[in-house]
């Protein structure tokens, strides 16, 4: 008993290491990227020494590896971005100027001397950047085997200077130091009373980390021209790699099969590997991403993910296994839409298999997917199940429209149409008129007549009354200022067409109503040829964006709600700033602020810098392949 809990214990802590140590790899990788748009006006650094490609480097059982090959020539090539031609933008420059000090400011006042050592460093890699993940062993308790590794070029005597810093800050902390050679190269362990130790070396102008000094080691001895089995000579990494390319900027691989086997392996009770069985995810294989900046004419940044499978898809790959068809935009669509989506998907074979898959797990629960939703009405009719009398009447499309109304040029908004597809109109109207008339309580003001459509109304303040404005008290302190009233939820509506059932605010569906009736909504926008051009014919997914017209809305939005946020606050001319919280962005009033969003030019200034972006999406026999576009505007 003893033993098994000193096992368990050390498990916990391994596993509770791991998790920030990982994140950490990982943001390290983000914030090299990152900084790349604050210092990418540094003039170019050389790296010094050439190393076999990172996957010759690490044992075939990794799991996880992001890689930049050259993080010089990334920074280059995002110069040639049109992100980049906004970030150097004069008109921008209060506002990121303003942002830099901020950052600054926060990097002194930080309370970690560590982060702050670091960070003021200021300086970028110049080749590799690169962090890898592989499973923990049975013998390497409390030792994750995590590897960074980053070349520094002409950076690396500052590097080792930063790294003095914070060796000599790590010993005031009771951290103590070791040496020890091994094939010719130093590596230095950094020993503390909590937690793993960390061992580093720096081979040429390349710097290696891990804090599993056999993992460590074993890099080492392959860039010293050790043999052996390598990531690079496995066939599912080759494969990803492959099917991802020809740009290679960022790229990311994971090796599902392995993380799914070690996460099974430290689970023993067995539920785990139960679960991945029942999910259908036994033969996932691994996970394939590439990424390239202005590596393409005309386009500002594109990438290609390749989801392999082996053998027949089941349990969730099954439900979400799209069928390619011709992309055609329907006589309902918005006029001068700015954003458009496409997924073709069998509502029925999905709900199917989601009923295999809970029948694994719980066959109550996939029961209840065939029991009625509605019970026999008193005059004899049958009950309404969700299966039968909505799901079978739907057929194999799901399409999304987003549209932005500029009636108030200053605050525009978007307003969005979701489509589902309809194989038996009338089978399925009749289903969903009684649905609604049991949650709208038969209210004759929940449906109106347009155009030969019924239009269903939805007030969704019924079923949330948390979201909804409280009453303000009779009697409130003069010091309290008053709490600020929630607008009015809007009334979703639905309609069923011979073709679709559509879905939206009610203003929404009417002009989708109106716009089926008068043949169709015009020409499509112009913008929208230009990205559907940039996806194969037939495809099971697409989405495409007018990105100018969609980020005019967020940055209008963000503006207004800076400007009545300093109204409403006691000292009119304090600056309200945007940080960052658990849930994004927000509005700060205290702690971290990273920008002033009163800063940003009004967004005509910048709209040029702002294109279209496409991505598709494939179901093969192999898994899913998807890629996505930035083009720049013309």
């Amino acid at each position: 008993m003893e033993s098994t809990a000193k096992t368990t214990h050390k498990r916990t802590n391994r596993c509770l290491f791991s998790v920030p140590m990982f994140l950490c790899s990982c943001a390290f990788v983000f914030l090299c990227a990152s900084v790349g748009v604050w210092a990418a006006d540094l003039p170019a650094r050389q790296t010094l020494a050439g190393l076999p490609r990172t996957a010759q480097l690490l044992p075939p059982e990794t799991v996880l590896l992001v890689d930049i090959p050259d993080f010089t020539g990334l920074t280059e090539q995002f110069k040639k971005t049109n992100f980049y031609k906004l970030y150097k933008d004069p008109a921008m420059a209060a506002f990121i100027n303003d942002t830099k000090e901020r950052i600054r400011a926060e990097i002194k006042k930080s309370d970690d001397k560590f982060i702050a050592t670091v960070l003021s460093a200021d300086v970028l890699p110049a080749g590799r950047v690169a962090v890898a993940l592989m499973p923990e062993q049975a013998e390497d308790v409390n030792e994750p085997r995590i590897l960074v590794m980053a070349q520094w070029g002409q950076a690396l005597p500052k590097v080792r200077e930063t790294i003095d810093k914070v060796l000599a800050q790590a010993a005031e902390a009771g951290t103590r130091t070791k040496t020890e050679d091994y094939r010719g190269v130093t590596i230095t362990t950094l020993v503390s009373k909590s937690g793993p130790a960390l061992g580093y070396c720096f081979i040429d102008d390349c710097l290696v980390a891990s804090a599993n000094l056999d993992l460590l080691k074993s890099v080492i001895a392959r860039i010293k021209g050790a043999a052996g089995a390598a990531l690079a000579d496995d066939p599912d990494y080759t494969a990803a790699t492959k099917a991802v390319g020809p740009h290679h900027d960022i790229d990311l691989y994971v090796s599902a099969k392995r993380a799914i086997a070690a996460m099974s392996a430290e689970e023993p009770t067995g539920q785990l590997k139960a679960a991945v069985t029942n999910l259908g995810l036994d033969n996932v294989i691994s996970l394939g991403l590439s990424i390239g900046v202005g590596r393409e004419a005309g386009n500002g940044s594109s990438g290609r993910a390749f989801l392999k499978i082996d053998g027949e898809k089941q349990g969730i790959c099954k439900m979400l296994e799209f069928e390619s068809t011709a992309l055609r935009v329907p006589k309902f669509a918005p006029a001068g839409f700015a954003s458009a989506s496409f997924v073709n998907l069998s509502f029925n074979k999905a709900y199917e298999e989601l009923a295999r898959v809970l029948q694994r797990f719980s066959p109550q629960a996939a029961a209840l997917m065939y029991m009625p939703i509605l019970p026999p009405s008193p005059d004899g009719r049958p009950g309404l199940t969700l299966k039968a009398d909505i799901i079978d009447h739907l057929g194999s499309q799901i399409l999304g429209f987003q549209s932005i109304d500029k009636s108030s040029p200053a605050e525009p908004k978007a307003e969005s149409l979701v489509a589902l597809a309809v194989t038996n109109r009338s089978a399925l109207e009749s289903s969903l008129s009684n649905v609604h008339a049991m949650i709208s309580q038969n209210n004759p003001d929940a449906r109106r007549q347009l155009l030969g459509h019924t239009i269903y109304l939805i007030d969704l303040s019924t079923f949330l009354p948390a979201f909804m404005p409280a009453a303000q008290p009779a009697i409130q302190a003069p010091s309290e200022p008053p709490a600020p009233a929630l607008p009015p939820l809007p009334k979703v509506a639905f309609a069923v067409t011979d073709t679709h059932l559509v879905i939206g605010v009610e203003s929404a569906v009417e002009r989708a109503i109106r716009t089926l009736s008068a043949g169709s909504s015009g020409d499509l926008p112009k913008w929208f040829a230009k990205a559907r051009s940039a996806v194969p014919d037939s495809v099971g997914l697409a989405g495409f964006e007018d990105t100018a017209a969609v980020a005019e809305v967020l940055w209008k939005e963000l503006k207004t709600a800076a400007a009545e946020e300093a109204k409403s606050s006691d000292d009119p001319q304090r600056t309200v700033n945007i940080g960052l919280s658990t849930s994004g962005l927000m509005f700060s009033q205290a702690g971290l602020d990273i920008i002033d969003v009163k800063l940003l030019p009004e967004f005509d200034l910048v709209r040029k810098y702002f294109g279209l972006s496409a991505t598709y999406g494939i179901a093969r026999p192999d898994g899913f392949f998807f890629e996505f576009k930035y083009l720049n505007p013309e």
